[in-house]
């Protein structure tokens, strides 16, 4: 049966002189839909080892104590998310820039690129409302370093009321460049830059733990969760062994990660994400009681992005966007369907329709209360937080990075996926179904090797054309 229609049945509203029926009616009435299936072959592992049944009630999920223990309670919050755009700043008028991003109703701005300079161009305009995060691309690497941002940030601050991050993230960087460059350095340089700032930037963030490194390289939500969970702790050890209290490092941090296809999975990666980050915060400090809801950044995956039939890349990317809306982000990034003013018109009014429109702003906890997601949420957290276990029993993230295991998870879940749709088990149209010829494709970056395997984006289309290329 299919979900959506389980989903319905599960959830409609009961009338008071409804009569109660058990899971075993229930089952019943699956199993005359099923026409002679199975029931327990049914059960199928389509979501990375995870175990999708056919029926799902408020029947409680069969877990052992020590599972519950690490499910607990998992909370999302509201709908009101803030539409950001991208922006890398090399020069130029940073005026037309937030002028630009005011008329186009976006309310955040990602910066990145030369952020020193498009500070300095900050302190002297106007103000906008519009909020601004900072993408650095390196921690200061000296004294004098950390001395000229304090002043830089501290002049910009001044100016314009709407910083809200200054991101920092080494641990991506060196992800992407395959090599970990003086870790202890470039953490000393961190915390002495936070330490100056937190006087004078109350509440703005200084890390991100981007996800989407992993999410973009075609990793599954499982290890995507993993990794931002690892990621996370890293930076956690790496700010209280330097003298700062567990709560004012969780403080910091902002968490970035990519929205894929698999609607029901996003929904539920998204939200597994915040009960384990509870978790591991409970565990790292039993006593902890101080937890604000972790602010998380939505980017539209481009991996499912195609050149063979760009049209089909405004569905994928409306439905990655609602995923993402009611897996609770706080800040989306939708993408361009193609280059151009229309595509980037487009992509804001993906936006508006869910806005306005569909009204998506407007109800707190959408998803909530649905049977299917609710054990989904639950067994994506747990089969997360067990991967998270093993990677640091094995000595954290920078030590899987080296050894190559997060590389070789991320690999894993890459072929489960080029192999389902190479076999016609998941479909992307215009690719692997409804063929269309598809034009002269961008060349897809090779992965490196330095220190240790670059994690680099991966294009699913580009790996099945590839493949027949080859085959």
């Amino acid at each position: 049966m299919h979900a959506g229609r389980l989903l319905y049945l599960c959830n409609m509203s009961i009338p008071a002189n409804w009569e109660e029926h058990s899971f075993e009616d229930w089952k019943k009435k699956v199993d005359q839909e099923l026409k002679g299936a199975s029931f327990e072959e049914t059960l199928q592992s389509d979501l990375y080892g995870i175990r999708l049944a056919p029926l799902y009630t408020d029947r409680p999920a069969e877990t052992s104590n020590e599972e519950e223990d690490i499910l607990g309670e998992h909370e999302q919050s509201g709908m009101q998310w803030q539409a950001t755009g991208s922006f890398r700043y090399m020069e130029g008028s940073v005026a037309s820039i937030l002028q630009e991003a005011f008329t186009e109703q976006i309310s955040w701005m990602r910066i990145s690129g030369q952020v020193s300079l498009f500070l300095d161009q900050l302190a002297k305009e106007v103000p906008l409302p519009v909020t601004l995060c900072l993408e650095a691309e390196s921690v200061p690497a000296s004294e004098d370093e950390v001395l000229e941002w304090r002043d830089r940030l501290r002049k910009a601050k001044a100016h314009h009321p709407f910083l809200w991050s200054l991101e920092f993230d080494p641990i991506g960087n060196w992800a992407r460049t395959g090599a970990i460059r003086q870790a202890a350095h470039t953490f000393d340089h961190l915390y002495d830059l936070i330490i100056r700032l937190e006087s004078d930037l109350t509440d703005t963030k200084f890390i991100r733990v981007d996800a989407a490194v992993a999410g973009e390289a075609g990793a599954g939500p499982l290890t995507e969760i993993a990794y931002a969970l690892s990621a996370g702790s890293c930076y956690l050890k790496e700010m209280t062994e330097r003298g700062m209290e567990l709560y004012e490092a969780a403080h910091l941090l902002v968490f970035q990660f990519s929205a894929g296809t698999d609607h029901f999975a996003e929904i539920a990666k998204l939200r597994a994400f915040r009960t384990c980050w509870r978790n591991l915060l409970e565990y790292l400090d039993p006593e902890f009681a101080y937890m604000e809801h972790p602010p998380v950044h939505v980017s539209i995956s481009q991996v499912f992005h195609t050149q063979a039939d760009v049209h089909n890349n405004l569905l994928r990317h409306t439905t990655a966007a609602l995923s993402a809306i009611l897996g609770g982000a706080d800040v989306l990034e939708v993408p361009p369907h193609e280059e151009g003013i229309r595509g980037h018109r487009l992509a804001g009014n993906i936006q508006r329709l869910l806005r306005y429109e569909s009204r998506m702003d407007s109800y707190a906890k959408a998803a909530s209360g649905s049977y299917y997601l609710e054990q989904l949420t639950g067994q994506v957290a747990e089969a997360a937080w067990k991967i998270f276990c093993v990677w640091e029993d094995a000595g954290g993230c920078l030590e899987q990075l080296r050894s190559g295991q997060l590389q070789s998870a991320i690999q894993t879940d890459r072929l489960q996926l080029l192999n389902d749709h190479l076999s016609g088990k998941k479909v992307l149209i215009g690719v692997n179904k409804y063929v269309q010829e598809t034009p002269e494709l961008p060349q897809q970056k090779h992965v490196e090797f330095n220190e240790f395997t670059a994690i680099l984006p991966w294009n699913l289309e580009q790996a099945i054309r590839h493949e027949q290329v080859a085959g």
